[in-house]
């Protein structure tokens, strides 16, 4: 019984440990996100597709993202022309800034607005 009990208490702690390091809420915020995406495209044919689709498709990471780079999607959400001219002006291989996305979030982003847009034009 007390051997179980330890093991059990071990056991315990080191999952705790494990999710207190930044990898692993790095790959839980992946895992959320990858979930929360699944989830999305499956509601996606019964619901209204708009620009705003963006900035929801990144809602639930957006805790993990500066407030001015959460503030910037926004603005490139509103409409089909602003993810147009977000895409022209920060999306070409050549361009690795963006004056408020990480280049990680650049990324992401244009990826998606890219996704987006081809779903606006269907």
């Amino acid at each position: 019984m007390s051997k179980t009990l330890i093991v059990v208490v071990l056991l315990a702690g080191g999952l705790w440990y494990a999710s207190q390091q930044p990898e692993f809420q790095k790959y839980t915020d992946k895992i959320v996100g990858e979930v929360w995406q699944t989830a999305e495209d499956s509601t996606l044919k019964t619901r209204k597709l708009g620009p705003d689709r963006l900035y929801y498709h990144f809602s639930a990471q957006l805790d993990s993202w500066s407030k001015g780079a959460a503030e910037a999607l926004e603005e490139i959400s509103e409409d089909k022309e602003s993810i147009e001219y977000f895409r022209a002006s920060y999306c070409k291989e050549a361009v690795n800034y963006h004056p408020v996305f990480s280049e990680d979030e650049l990324k992401k982003v244009c990826q998606e607005a890219g996704t987006t847009l081809n779903l606006l034009n269907r």
